[in-house]
């Protein structure tokens, strides 16, 4: 049998136990609880700024006979936000000089906000339209071009236009070798099965 003044020790050292215990897990919780509100706060920031800076661009290829303001709206603008960007545009570039064929890509927030149009005028220039608080601010910037020389090396097995497309490169570049060697070589009859080039 366990004497009183032991039995009520043995309960005084349990009942420490238990509270450094407790008071271990809310000091841990407590840790938890900050570190998971910090990373909250952290990712309510970064989505508020991927809310602002971020833009998605969807473009598309302009149409022949349609205009500025019409292809806008083709690609959800409002028409009335869609006559201003045009008004805008209009101040820093000819829009009678709108082809067909060129990259006209609109610019919305993740929230699908309009941010910005872009305008591929040529290979050189492109043309920006953005909200500004005093309406719209347009402008032309040149496209960085960079240029770099690389080897490709491949192996014909049935035509050089898939050859060059198998080494990852574009059929553009089989276009212009064709182009550039045309005088002196048939691509549609002098490459055979196993011919490389480089």
């Amino acid at each position: 049998m366990i004497r009183p003044t032991l039995r009520v020790a043995i309960h005084a050292v349990v009942a420490l136990a238990g509270a450094a215990a407790l008071i271990t897990t809310i000091h841990a919780r407590a840790k938890a609880d900050a570190a998971f509100a910090s990373e909250v706060r952290a990712t309510n920031e970064l989505a508020r700024r991927i809310a602002v800076e971020v833009v998605l661009y969807s473009g598309n290829h302009v149409k022949s006979g349609a205009t500025f303001a019409d292809s806008l709206e083709q690609m959800g603008l409002d028409p009335s936000v869609a006559v201003r960007v045009a008004e805008s545009a209009q101040a820093v570039f000819d829009l009678r000089h709108f082809h067909a064929g060129n990259l006209l890509a609109v610019g919305r927030s993740v929230t699908g906000v309009f941010r910005a149009v872009r305008y591929q005028i040529d290979t050189e220039h492109m043309l920006h339209v953005e909200p500004h608080p005093e309406g719209y601010r347009a402008w032309i910037d040149p496209i960085p071009i960079h240029s770099e020389v690389t080897a490709v090396t491949g192996t014909i097995q049935n035509s050089l236009f898939n050859a060059v497309t198998d080494t990852g490169e574009s059929a553009e570049l089989a276009i212009r070798m064709a182009e550039i060697f045309g005088w002196d070589l048939d691509f549609y009859t002098d490459p055979r099965p196993g011919d490389t080039f480089r």
